[in-house]
This record gives C-alpha cells, structure tokens and sequence, in this order.
C-alpha cells in the first residue's frame, strides 16, 4: 500500500496511549435544557453514541385519520392530509387547534406547514398560558423576532421548517389558531408535522423566552455551524489514491478512532461513472457502506451541487462530515472503472469498545408501475440510529409524483411513529416546487424541469427529481427495529417511474439489514425508456 497510510496508521499507533481522547458519553440521567438542546443541533457524533441520553423521536401530523392499518388497502393511501387536528381548546375567547399534546420529559424539535397561517402557540409543563409564540406568516415574510429567523425558521419552496429545541419536564401543547376553516369539519385548513422527542429519565429545565433569550450566544454560534459547517477537527490527515478495488485501511490506536471527515474527488463527473462506481467501507471486520459512489453523498444521478450539515458536493468534491467511529480498523476503496483521490481526518481515542459504528445501504425498485403501493426504503433490524437518507424519481410525464407519505416504524410501533402528508413535505417543501435548494438539514439537489421558450410553461416534473434530509436533531433511535416505507401516489397511474434511495444509520458492527449488495455496473434508467400510459403515447 502507499507509502502515507502506512505512515498515519503509525502515528496512530504512536499516540495510542500519551494522547487518546478521555471523553466519556453523558448517562441517562443527565441534564438537559435549551442550551444542551441546541448543541445537539450540529452535533454529528451524538447519534453514534450508544449509551447517550435516552430519546425516542416521533411526529405528530394532519395525515388523513382514515388511514389506520395496512390490512386496509383502500384507505392506507386515503390523502386528505389537512386539519385532522387532535382536538380544540378555548383561550382568550378563540379557538386553537392542537396538533401536539405530550406528557415529558422531551422536547419540541420541529415544524413544517405548506400553508402558514395564524400564530402557533407553545404551552409548556402545566402552564395555562403561551410560554412561547409566533406568528407565522411573520416567519414566512421574514419578520418574525428573534429567534424564529434563519437558519432555524425559514421559507423552503414553499415550505415553512422551523427547527428550534423547546424542552419540556411534564407535558408540551403545540396549537395554532389559524382562520381559515374547512367547511366539512369546522377546523383550521392547515397542513402540519410537530417532530418531539421523548427525553426519558432526564433532567429538564423548561424552555420560555428567558432560557432562548439567555442562549442567544450558543443560538447565534449554532446559527454560524448550520450555515458554514466547521470543518472537523482531525489529529491526522492525509490523501490517497483510490481505483478498483484498493484499499486504504486505518489502524486505530488504544481507545480507538474515528474518521471525522472523507472527501472523494472522482476522476468522473457524469451520472453514469457516479452510479457505475460503488463505494466501499468496512469497519472493525464487517463491511457497513455499500452504495453507488454518487448515491453516498446524498445527489444522485450524478453531480449536483449543494451543502447541508453532514454533505458538501462542489468543486469537483465530494465530503462527508458524519463521523465513523471503529474500535480497531477502517477499511475504505472503490469497485468500477472510475478512481478517485481521497482526502481523510481521523481523530484519535474517545471510542466505546464496542462502537455503533456508520452504515450505509441503497436501493433502486427499478422500473415500477405508478399505482398505490409502499415503497421500502430502509429495513433494519436490532439497535441504531437512523440518521436520513436521499430519494430519487425518475418519471416519464409532466404530471405530479409526490404526494405519497412517509411512514416510518420503530420498535413494536402497531401505528407508525412518523406517518407524513406528502413526499415533499417529509423533504421540507410544498406544492410540488420544481426549484432547487439546500439548507441545513434538507435539500433538493436535482429537478430536471423542462423549460419552455421565454413565457412559455414548464414541464417541471419529467426526468430525474432529486433530495435528501438529515434526522440530527430528530435523529430516530431504534431498539429493535426499524422500518421506512415512502408511499408512491403518483397523479398518473398508468406510467412507470423509477425510485432509488440512500440511507445512513449508526449501528452495531453486526446489525442487520434488507438492504441488497451493490455491484459496480449500476446504471441509470433515463425518463424516455419508461412507459407513459395510453393517455401519452
């Protein structure tokens, strides 16, 4: 092997004992309250640390309450996804519809709505009135006060995101007071996803606006990390050159190491040698990451250019920041024809004997017909962390994909812990927006939109669509299984459309997995090779 791995893996060995790291993850009895919450923000590490405090994520939307059970087809894929509030409550002589109402300790970790409308109220513990308010339009014309403004309230194509950590110790009512009501049921028309932790056994000081006040300096430095993203901090770094099927292998010293940062710069950017090529990583034995080289870095079918926390693709770079730890040796290379540089920080010690270490798999349903069905994206088995994943569509007609939800299960679930309003909302925008994005934890990275002449129209969703979200805040613990199925409810029934998806989790190094082995050769199925229907041809 070249001549600078060996010589880092020395050095590794060298500081194995003098410099390892001494963290020691914090136990299920810590604390938590809006300035730790808020670290958790950028924090890459704390979904792979296994014995950190206890959560459990979920969400809470306006999902069409007719869906109840895959037993029952003809309403699994019911899609009137608005209101459907949890109940109404009176104060102050209105009417406000609640869409969380949790008993904690936990935490209030996001919003969306296509629709922003009326002021949304947080009342927290067993407080009678708002601890915390905002309007919500005011967020969408970005006037909103501090800190409902970027990067943690935003306008996203059309999609209103708030991520902002509000702890609670006993129980936390989320409602909004929006005017507009649907006619059928006397509720607010709003479309919503309220995302919450479960912070068991913690210590929890309540958020207010004095706790977001006080924060305002870790608010303002995790505002800088969301939009320019740090680069890690490495006790070692150096480049290799990687083509099929060689190897660069790091050997950790006492105590272990993690890899904080890879950046591959490929010899070829086309889509094809992107999906042709597979990437490869093994850690501590056991091969985790097995995905096209492209699909890895969360844009795919080819090279798109964008950054979010964990990702940035741009100068003919592609890097990631999530970290991955190993307790003895990492093991990374390339199958296929097309080679790449690689440029790696590893960062020494700090490391639980036995790591949950990073996992990586992609599927592609190849060529599938456009009728109700869900579509699997990820199925694991045991304990973990599920960090996100990218999705891609490819589909023959300008006619709306999208409006499939996504349902996630975790654990013993009878009912999924997520169940969503649509694809591009899980994905953090609405109406079927044909622009390109990216913001800290979502992005969409590829919209093939077919433009007519000057004032003419577009065709916005023929070809390649392309995003991606992070659950880093939200990250979805997992004790003993997890499950993420993305409904396909396409306008059109009778077209075919292909959908392909990367996810990435934190698992033990024997965890299991549906996930199929990729082989180097992937190809891409280009929108004009798929059957439009009767209607179109």
């Amino acid at each position: 092997m070249p001549q600078p791995r060996l010589l880092v893996s020395a050095l590794l060995a060298l500081f194995s004992c003098a410099d390892a790291d001494t963290y020691s993850p914090p136990s299920s009895a810590s604390a938590a309250n809006t300035e730790t919450l808020l670290e958790w923000m950028t924090d890459l590490e704390r979904p792979s640390r296994a014995n950190d405090l206890r959560s459990r994520s979920a969400q809470r939307s306006s999902y069409d309450r007719r869906n109840r059970t895959p037993d029952d087809p003809e309403n699994w894929f019911a899609n009137y996804d608005r209101g459907n509030f949890e109940k109404s409550i009176s104060r102050g002589g209105r009417t406000e519809w609640v869409m969380l109402d949790e008993r904690g300790p936990g935490a209030f970790v996001r919003f969306w709505t296509a629709n922003p409308q009326g002021t949304l109220r947080f009342y927290i513990d067993e407080m009678d009135e708002a601890a915390i308010q905002v309007d919500l339009e005011a967020i969408a014309d970005g006037t909103a006060p501090f800190p409902f403004q970027p990067p943690f309230a935003y306008m996203s194509a059309l999609g209103l995101n708030i991520y902002l950590p509000l702890a609670f110790a006993s129980r936390m009512r989320v409602t909004t007071d929006a005017g507009v009501e649907n006619e059928s049921t006397g509720d607010a028309d709003l479309f919503f996803h309220v995302g919450w932790l479960s912070l068991d056994g913690a210590r929890v000081e309540a958020a207010s606006a004095e706790t977001l006040e006080r924060a305002r300096p870790v608010l303002e430095r995790v505002a800088e990390e969301l939009v320019h993203p740090p680069r890690p901090m490495a006790d070692d770094e150096w480049m290799e050159r990687l083509d099929d099927g060689e190897r660069v292998v790091v050997d950790a010293p006492m105590g272990g190491a993690r890899i904080v940062e890879l950046t591959l710069r490929p010899d070829r950017l086309d889509d094809a040698s992107l999906r042709s090529t597979v990437l490869v990583m093994s850690f501590d034995g056991r091969e985790t990451v097995r995905t096209p080289l492209g699909d890895f870095f969360g844009t795919a079918p080819g090279y798109n250019e964008y950054e979010n926390l964990a990702f940035t693709v741009a100068d003919g770079a592609m890097t990631c920041r999530f970290p991955m730890p190993f307790a003895e040796r990492a093991s990374i290379w390339l199958e296929g024809t097309n080679g790449a540089e690689l440029e790696i920080g590893v960062r020494r010690g700090g490391v639980d004997p036995d790591p949950h270490v990073f996992h990586a798999g992609w599927r592609s349903t190849g060529i599938i017909d456009s009728g109700r069905q869900d579509v699997r994206l990820a199925a694991i088995e045991g304990e973990g962390t599920y960090l996100g994943n990218s999705f891609t569509i490819t589909n023959p007609v300008d006619i709306w994909w999208g409006e499939g939800d996504e349902k996630v299960w975790v654990d013993d679930d009878e009912f999924p812990s997520f169940f969503g309003t649509g694809t591009e909302d899980y994905y953090g925008y609405a109406w079927a927006q044909d622009e390109t994005f990216a913001r800290p934890y979502h992005a969409q990275t590829r919209v093939d939109a077919i433009r007519g002449p000057e004032g003419g129209g577009v065709e916005a969703f023929i070809g390649h669509s392309s995003m991606n979200r992070l659950h880093v805040l939200d990250a979805i613990p997992f004790e003993e299984r997890f499950v993420f199925d993305m409904e396909m409810w396409h306008w059109w029934f009778e077209v075919e459309v292909v959908v392909a998806s990367t996810s990435w989790w934190y698992a033990p190094v024997n965890g299991d997995h549906d996930f199929p082995y990729v082989r180097a050769g992937e190809t891409i199925v280009s929108h004009e090779e798929l059957g439009r229907g009767p209607l179109f041809d």
